[in-house]
């Protein structure tokens, strides 16, 4: 008969091995099935988005992108327009150093009128000029006083002044620029002028130039003297409609 204790070893051995293979067995089934439960949560977790935003230098070079040529437009000036873009850009050099502020409305009021009394007074001083040829493409113009008429000339250049800008505007660019103004027209007929003209408008009209010498009275001066004044001209850029110059070229033109 076999001894208890040995019996009760064995089993407790038996027991013992059982719990370990037991245990191995269960951790090997266990493993591979949370194995799949974490496998699985990215897809049960929604993922973050992400949003990319690409420039045009960061798009695929390789890949052509269709782009609209774009119209390129080249704004112009008018004749008419040219000669008063010209005119303004003088006054406001005539008015750089004065106090005289004018909207942009009122500028160009100042401009027309300028412009207008010009174009009056090339016409007027070509009917009463004479004109001759002292060397080749080179000409003198001689133009006489003509008060009376002068005198008008400035009595409607500051009434369009008044139309134009207001009472109280039109006597603020007098006071600033009116003996400057004065200059611009020669004392308004009260004067002696040359022309001297080089080359001749009818063969090279782009290419005369014309150089005025005025002996005038300044009347806003207050000052008992005769004024000097030297200007150099070039009607083809100053005058491209030939409003204002044509007249008086084409008395060159006739002495040609």
């Amino acid at each position: 008969m076999r001894n208890p204790r040995h019996r009760l070893f064995l089993l407790v051995t038996a027991l013992g091995i059982l719990g370990i293979v037991g245990g191995e067995w269960l951790r090997s089934w266990m493993v591979p099935a949370r194995e799949k439960t974490i496998a699985l949560a990215p897809v049960l977790v929604p993922a973050e988005r992400v949003v990319r935003f690409e420039s045009a230098e960061a798009t695929d070079a390789a890949t052509p992108t269709a782009v609209e040529p774009r119209e390129r437009r080249i704004e112009t000036l008018s004749a008419a327009e040219s000669t008063q873009f010209t005119t303004l850009c003088d006054l406001h050099l005539l008015a750089a150093d004065t106090e005289l502020d004018l909207t942009t409305k009122q500028w160009a009021a100042l401009t027309a009128a300028v412009v207008q009394a010009q174009a009056v007074r090339h016409n007027y001083e070509a009917q009463i000029a004479i004109a001759q040829e002292v060397a080749p493409g080179h000409f003198r113009v001689e133009i006489p006083a003509y008060a009376a008429a002068g005198d008008e000339l400035r009595r409607q250049f500051l009434a369009d002044l008044q139309n134009g800008l207001g009472s109280d505007a039109a006597a603020e660019v007098w006071t600033q620029l009116g003996r400057r103004l004065e200059g611009r027209f020669a004392g308004f007929g009260v004067s002696a002028q040359t022309l001297e003209i080089t080359s001749a408008p009818a063969r090279a009209p782009g290419d005369v130039q014309v150089e005025r010498i005025a002996h005038y009275w300044n009347s806003v001066d207050d000052r008992d003297r005769v004024t000097t004044r030297r200007e150099t001209h070039f009607p083809a850029d100053e005058d491209p409609t030939g409003e204002s110059w044509h007249a008086l070229l084409a008395l060159v033109s006739k002495a040609d």
